[in-house]
């Protein structure tokens, strides 16, 4: 089957094979793609065409590995505050999967109110995963002049607190032991 271009007053758009779908839509302030009647300024609509995750609605890739090259995607967003949002993922049902707003909050689950990263959901095995690449992870907290103050630290069978120098503080050893150290030692 051949495409079709045409025209009316309003829009320009081709039209599939058959005659029945645009396939591509652009009006004067809009473009659809598998819709004649975008909702915003560019719409995919797959219209349940078969698309899964290895045949995405959108695929962008940058081919060029170098590192003045690397830019795929650049998203800016409007108003600098938490009450718009630059980027916002939803699942089939509506449900907010990610987002980020205009303040450069993050949430996981949900819309972020409070902090400048939100996980909602799961429990407390399942709502954040910190996977090191070795035997030890930790998270390590930088105040606004760069020094570090601390440390929560995981090794082996141990976890705990660790000072700025990265030293244990307060280390529970497996269910073992609760140490309270002062300079690395007891």
């Amino acid at each position: 089957t051949s495409a079709t271009l045409g025209a009316d007053a309003s829009a320009k758009y081709i039209e599939d094979g058959a005659g029945t779908d645009s396939a591509l839509s652009i009006s004067t302030t809009r473009v659809g793609i598998g819709t004649d009647a975008p909702a915003a300024r560019c719409e995919i609509n797959t219209g349940g065409d078969g698309w899964d995750s290895t045949n995405p609605a959108l695929y962008v890739e940058n081919l060029d590995g170098s590192n003045t090259q690397g830019n795929v995607l650049l998203l800016k967003g409007g108003a600098a505050d938490s009450g718009t949002y630059i980027f916002k993922a939803l699942d089939h049902g509506g449900n907010t999967d990610f987002v980020i707003d205009g303040a450069g909050n993050v949430g996981i689950g949900a819309a972020p109110t409070a902090a400048k990263l939100e996980v909602h959901g799961g429990g407390y095995q399942t709502s954040l995963i910190i996977k090191g690449s070795g035997g030890d992870s930790g998270v390590r907290f930088i105040d606004s002049g760069d020094s570090t103050d601390g440390y929560i630290y995981a090794a082996g069978d141990a976890i705990g607190f660790l000072d700025s120098g990265a030293n244990w503080v307060v280390k529970a050893q497996n269910d073992t032991s609760v140490e309270l150290l002062v300079t690395d030692s007891t």
